[in-house]
């Protein structure tokens, strides 16, 4: 028999409870190595503790590519080896904090696949993203996951704005987590006969004073900094980095 402790009001302990029960997935927003936040990594470490993460996933759009745009850059930007070198040095830092990861394919990740064929270049002589940036075998690559019936994907291609994550959990039938849309992060819920889906979107984790987001300058609007957390599959939370 389980003992409510005096010291928890009933909501928090049976919250607490439903952690310790369930499989806890701690999502971890867009990055853009190497222009992260210089305080997300502490952030989504001190959230995923409190709430006992058992996975963490990497929402897509880990690494920025800026050399590789296919927009007009910055005449003060990095060389393309500067920003790998830089991009390295963060990957560096967050595998010793999560060193089992699941990572999705974001659209920043895919432009280095899209140089690849408009180069040219065979098949045989391309690398993947974990091939290039050494990632360790805990560290796996997908385009999109399912755990515990609920769909992890990065968004872009997907329905966007405000209520992309929602709208895109109700055309798929089921609940979904996604990143890309940087503005927005939170959580909303949708109940029908079939059941109740969540959406999820987790915001991002980038430093907006650099000069990859200077196309976002004039807008009134700025990122929503903040991570995820899945329990069970069934109930979703977002943080905000405040």
């Amino acid at each position: 028999m389980t003992i409510h402790k005096p010291r928890l009001n009933p909501a928090e302990f049976n919250r607490q409870q439903r952690i310790k029960d369930s499989n806890v997935v701690g999502i971890i927003a867009d990055t853009h190595f190497p222009f992260e936040h210089p305080d997300y990594l502490d952030f989504c470490k001190d959230i995923f503790d409190a709430h006992r993460v058992d996975q963490v996933v990497q929402i897509g759009d880990m690494f920025d590519f800026y050399f590789l745009s296919f927009h007009p850059t910055s005449a003060n930007a990095m060389s393309g080896n500067e920003e790998i070198n830089k991009a390295m040095e963060s990957k560096e830092k967050w595998q010793e904090v999560f060193p089992e990861m699941k990572i999705l394919i974001g659209n920043h990740e895919a432009r280095l696949m899209r140089r690849y064929n408009y180069g040219l270049i065979p098949s045989r002589l391309q690398k993947t993203i974990n091939e290039a940036f050494g990632f360790p075998d805990t560290w796996t690559v997908h385009q999109n996951l399912e755990i515990d019936g609920v769909l992890y994907i990065h968004g872009h291609g997907a329905k966007g704005g405000r209520d992309a994550a929602i709208n895109n959990a109700i055309a798929a039938r089921q609940s979904v987590v996604q990143g890309h849309t940087h503005l927005y992060g939170g959580v909303k819920y949708d109940t029908s006969f079939g059941g109740t889906v969540f959406g999820l979107n987790v915001g991002c984790g980038v430093d907006e004073s650099q000069y990859v987001f200077s196309y976002a300058k004039q807008s009134p609007q700025s990122g929503t900094l903040g991570c995820g957390v899945v329990v069970g599959g069934k109930e979703a939370h977002f943080f905000p980095m405040i």
